[in-house]
């Protein structure tokens, strides 16, 4: 024994220090992973080390992929959720950022995508301000970078490209212009939806016609303000005058006598605002959205009914000849990204991550906090049961959270007139904000199939709208 002992101590020496050598090796892969700082970049791979991370980790790692869904309705905040999407694989985070750029189907990241470089972007009129306040934003984040805009109307900036004009983005305010810059050879790779707006009727404030619905626009001698129709919203304005021509209701003389009326024909959407609210027209056709705090008291927003309106959608694209590719696809990126919606919405527009999700209902316009709740967001509320009148007369039991308590969480401002009300398939309802502030009982409701729906008891059923995705205070 006393012979065989050191040589057994020796061997298990030499055990013990491969054991060491190899937790060394694992040790060292696995620090850095734990000390990197966070990616900011839109298609920046997760981390393969964050499994190895304890549980309370996630709150503070970056998250690389998120849907729109959960972007949406808040479900990324949690750690599992974090967890889940942070251990995923390269591969998979290369799928979802691709993704990303197909149109009509964006993915944001949890992250503020990092936008490099000189950009020139060509953008939509109506998308002055929105892009502007995001300007501001990229350059303090990203010190070096800079975002020169173009604005001006859609067809207008096309033509610009066609004839040579270099820039890196194009943001049009519809498919029409996206699709023959396309033909044009101008685009590289899919474009993607990153936007809709809503066509409105806006008239002076003093409203001198008394102008109240899209009817009176046919009216002898009211003089009638609308961009020319190659531009996106003149081309709006006039598909809402053909679905009026077809319904019976309004004749099918309509568009001929409201295109009679027309005295002035703009080369952009701001220039149709500029002469109503300067009163040289009775009424025009703008977007929502370029009804800005800058011109809201000097004009009158008239809804259009949503069987009868049309819905704008609006793609960007990086452009064949840019300087600056990776910049461009990051800055579509980022318009996609919670970040990006959400001064979107601020400016009226209506989110992408909203509009096709009937679980989340975005609530923005004249408030100090606008946001998103989803249906778990309003579960975890004080819930109430109310009743009301069905269309066909009947007692229907419906269980939410009240809607004065949504509206005092977001701050509705005192200048509010109204609540407008949308649903997923674009229907849309306008009610002024004294007839929900006397319904004590109006609740934004959850539905049994999980959508959302607000319910005007004294108003029954009249107002409501099914699969609620977004409300805008006017």
């Amino acid at each position: 024994m006393r012979r065989t002992t050191p040589a057994l101590y020796s061997l298990l020496g030499l055990l013990l220090a491969l054991l060491v050598a190899c937790g060394g090796g694992t040790t060292a892969t696995v620090a850095p992973t734990t000390s990197a700082a966070p990616s900011t970049s839109a298609s920046a791979a997760p981390s393969t080390g964050a499994s190895t991370a304890p549980t309370s980790a996630p709150s503070t790692a970056p998250t690389a992929v998120a849907s729109t869904t959960r972007v949406a309705t808040g479900t990324t905040s949690g750690g599992g959720t974090a967890t889940r999407v942070a251990t995923g694989s390269a591969a998979t985070a290369t799928r979802a950022a691709a993704t990303a750029t197909r149109a009509a189907s964006p993915t944001a990241s949890a992250a503020t995508p990092k936008v490099t470089g000189a950009l020139t972007i060509f953008a939509a009129s109506s998308l002055t301000d929105a892009f502007n306040e995001m300007k501001g934003k990229i350059e303090a984040a990203n010190p070096g970078t800079s975002l020169t805009f173009n604005f001006a109307a859609s067809s207008a900036l096309r033509t610009q490209l066609e004839q040579g004009a270099k820039a890196d983005v194009f943001a049009s305010a519809d498919t029409v212009q996206m699709g023959n810059a396309q033909k044009s050879n101008l685009i590289n790779g899919d474009p993607s939806l990153f936007v809709r707006n809503t066509p409105v009727i806006i008239v002076p404030a003093n409203n001198p016609k008394g102008i109240a619905s899209v009817a009176d626009l046919a009216k002898p001698g009211v003089k009638l303000v609308l961009a020319t129709k190659d531009v996106p919203i003149g081309n709006y304005a006039r598909q809402v005058f053909d679905k009026v021509s077809a319904d019976p209701a309004y004749g099918s003389d309509f568009g001929t006598k409201a295109l009679a009326n027309l005295v002035s024909e703009e080369a952009n959407v701001r220039q149709v605002v500029s002469k109503v609210q300067l009163g040289e027209g009775d009424a025009g056709i703008v977007y929502s959205s370029d009804v800005t705090p800058a011109v809201r008291d000097q004009v009158k927003i008239i809804t259009i009914p949503m069987p009868l309106n049309a819905i704008a959608e609006y793609p960007a694209a990086a452009l064949k000849g840019s300087s600056n590719d990776a910049g461009a696809r990051a800055f579509i990126a980022y318009l996609l990204s919670p970040e990006g919606q959400s001064i979107l919405q601020k400016w009226g527009f209506i989110p992408v991550s909203s509009a096709g999700n009937p679980a989340t209902v975005a609530i923005s316009g004249l408030v100090t906090s606008p946001r998103s709740y989803s249906v778990a967001d309003l579960r975890a509320l004080p819930q109430v049961t109310v009743k009301a009148k069905d269309r066909t007369g009947a007692d229907v039991t419906f269980s939410g959270v009240p809607l004065a308590t949504i509206l005092q969480a977001i701050g509705l401002k005192p200048e509010t007139k109204s609540l407008v009300f949308t649903g997923a398939d674009n229907y849309q309802q306008e009610v002024p904000i004294e007839a929900i502030r006397a319904d004590p009982d109006a609740i934004i409701a959850l539905l049994d199939d999980g959508s959302i729906r607000n319910i005007l008891p004294t108003l029954a059923p009249r107002f409501w709208v099914s699969t609620l995705v977004t409300i805008e205070a006017r």
